[in-house]
């Protein structure tokens, strides 16, 4: 069929028959080219064999590349959603103690400012009650001193 194909290229025009027969009285003369066209025959089926079962393994590797970067990529995904969940999570009791913290420190120091507030307002009146009893102190002085001049 090959030769056929071949010999109808080139422009020779042949009976099937008859060029099969031809080929099969040259055959019988020489063997041996008998045996070199089946061994090419051969060659050439094992070769396109192996062409095929290239290209399907490189199809398949490709295949199986995309389908690895896939999964990986999706597996970082989740890992990396769930150190960041987790990340967001302390960070957000961090918050939480740290703002905790400032409320005990905030109530600490309005009780504390409430009680210097009060000693302030005390202070302010013993000063006023000194003060008036300075004043008044001055005056007895100054009666005194009339009186002891007298």
């Amino acid at each position: 069929m090959m030769l056929t194909l071949g010999l109808s290229t080139i422009g020779i025009t042949a009976n099937k028959g008859r060029l099969m027969s031809e080929m099969s009285n040259y055959f019988k003369q020489y063997p041996w080219l008998f045996g070199i066209f089946v061994c090419g025959i051969i060659f050439l089926l094992v070769s396109a064999y192996n062409n095929e079962n290239d290209t399907k393994l490189e199809d398949v590797g490709v295949k199986l590349k995309k389908d690895l970067s896939s999964y990986y990529q999706s597996f970082t995904k989740n890992l990396i959603d769930k150190v960041i969940q987790d990340i967001t999570l302390n960070l957000e009791l961090e918050d939480k103690k740290i703002a905790d913290g400032l409320g005990l420190v905030s109530d600490a120091y309005s009780d504390r400012l409430i009680e210097i507030e009060k000693k302030q307002v005390q202070i302010k009146s013993n000063l006023e009650k000194y003060q008036v009893q300075q004043k008044s102190l001055n005056t007895e002085l100054l009666e005194f001193e009339k009186l002891k001049q007298m």
